[in-house]
């Protein structure tokens, strides 16, 4: 069966995450996690208890991606020496948004960890803004976020019942 499959492929992919040196493969398991589960969805009923346990995971290792201290536990280099690119943290606030199991909650962290970073940001400044939940949280990253940050606001507004 399809959906069998998928979800040994997802877990598969899922467990070798903690053990990538590097947020550029993590990145990968992400995106092949997320198409993976994409297939997933397709192939099984919509109140699959696993398809919504496998959505918290893949968001939460988008999450753990945005928090990591360094680029590559390989070497020493910081995210100042060695930035990953703006797309890739794109994609990973993307995720995290998408996969979420509880959007309001992730807003409210956004809101009230992230969102102060750039009221503190020296922007004529090529330092890194300074956010401890997300080193990732750059001036080049800064308008990806904030772009997913208003789409998951306006896909919340949207589940209000006007």
């Amino acid at each position: 069966e399809a959906a069998a499959a998928c979800g040994v492929a997802f877990d598969f992919w899922a467990e070798l995450f903690p053990n990538l040196p590097s947020i550029a493969l993590q990145a990968e398991i992400i995106g092949v996690c997320k198409g993976v589960l994409d297939l997933h969805e397709r192939h099984s009923p919509a109140d699959e208890p696993q398809l919504a346990e496998r959505r918290e995971r893949l968001a939460s290792l988008a999450s753990s991606c945005l928090q990591r201290e360094h680029p590559d536990d390989r070497d020493s280099k910081n995210f100042k020496e060695k930035a990953p690119s703006s797309i890739m943290v794109k994609t990973l606030f993307e995720v995290e948004a998408t996969y979420c199991a509880s959007p309001i909650d992730l807003l409210i962290h956004w809101a009230l960890d992230i969102l102060p970073g750039l009221a503190d940001a020296d922007l004529d400044s090529d330092d890194a803004l300074s956010v401890d939940d997300c080193p990732l949280f750059t001036k080049a990253s800064a308008p990806h976020f904030i772009g997913t940050l208003f789409d998951l606001l306006t896909n919340e507004a949207k589940a209000l019942p006007f």
